[in-house]
């Protein structure tokens, strides 16, 4: 279970990365937000429109 989680908890808590993010936050806040809403939205989607 650990070798399977572990690239997943890396990808998140990689400072490399935290320190990306934090930065596109402070400099772009639109486009950090709409990264951030665009796959919940596309998810929302799926359940309001029914299947043929």
């Amino acid at each position: 279970m650990t070798e399977r989680t572990v690239g997943f908890v890396w990808r998140i808590g990689d400072e490399r990365t935290m320190n990306a993010r934090l930065a596109s936050l402070l400099t772009q806040p639109r486009v950090a937000l709409n990264a951030l809403i665009a796959p919940v939205t596309t998810q929302l989607k799926r359940f309001r429109t029914p299947e043929p």
